[in-house]
Formats: C-alpha cells, structure tokens, sequence
C-alpha cells in the first residue's frame, strides 16, 4: 500500500466515525424530544447538529478535492444525492460501522426487541 492509499483510508475512517458522531447525536436529540426537552433548548441543539453536520460535509469535499478518494463524496456527485439523503445513507450504514448504534437507538425508541434500521427511525431522526 502506498502511503497517498494510506493516508486517504485514515481520512476515509475519520470522516465516517464523524458522520457516526452525527448521526449519534440524533438519536441522543430524538430521546431528548421524547423526554419532554422544551423547544428553545432543542433548537438550538437542532441549528448545532445542522452547523456540525455542515462542517463535516465541508471537510469532506475539502479532502476529496485535495486529491483523497472519498468514496462517500464520490458517491454523492455520482447520484446527485442531497445532504437529507446523505444522512439517510449515513444512518443505514452506521450499524455496519458501530455496533453500539444499534444499541444506541435501541434505547432512543425504548425497545429492546429492536435490532435493525426501518423507515419509522429514519425519519424520526431526521425529521424533528
């Protein structure tokens, strides 16, 4: 392997265990809401998650553009995908990448029967 194949796979692996960080956050924001969190602190936590995750797209394309291969950027660019369905992506991919996610969400619907990824999550996460 030479070393410009070794430093873009640890920019690979550090830009997906962010997006993991993100897509954490909304499960942790999801069982805020369910708590009973009053509005004013959920949108801020809201315009915190969207300025992080736009941060994070930044450093994405900046690495991709530097020369990196960044599969999940190339992906994007190939299908046209919008950042909604970037993080639908993310959100699937994210058991694959961390197993503790689904244990995570797990707890976040408060069901300890659950074990996959379905649309009723999805869209709770993404569409407070």
């Amino acid at each position: 392997m030479t070393e410009e194949q070794e430093q873009s796979g640890t920019q690979n692996r550090a830009v997906i265990l962010e997006a993991l960080d993100l897509v954490v956050d909304l499960v942790d924001l999801r069982e805020r809401r369910r708590n009973g969190e009053e509005a004013d602190s959920l949108g801020e936590f809201i315009q915190t998650w969207t300025a992080k995750r736009d941060t994070w797209w930044s450093n994405l394309e900046k690495a991709s553009e530097s020369g990196a291969w960044m599969p999940l950027y190339v992906l994007q660019q190939r299908l046209g995908l919008s950042p909604r369905e970037v993080d639908i992506l993310l959100i699937a991919l994210a058991p694959r990448i961390d197993s503790e996610f689904l244990d995570q969400a797990a707890r976040g619907r408060q069901n300890f029967l659950f074990r996959g990824i379905d649309i009723d999550l999805v869209l709770g996460l993404l569409f407070h």
